[in-house]
């Protein structure tokens, strides 16, 4: 029972884990996006 216990826990804190990585590497991504996007304006301007 307790083994069960702390093999849920593990998931919900792995699953938490990525989730939270997940999300960063969006923002990351955006980020980039948005500084290329300008970029290219700048470049068009």
């Amino acid at each position: 029972m307790m083994l069960v216990f702390k093999f849920i826990i593990c998931f919900i804190v792995f699953h938490i884990l990525l989730t939270i990585l997940y999300r960063y590497y969006i923002y990351i991504l955006s980020i980039n996006h948005n500084i290329r996007f300008k970029k290219n304006q700048f470049f068009l301007l």
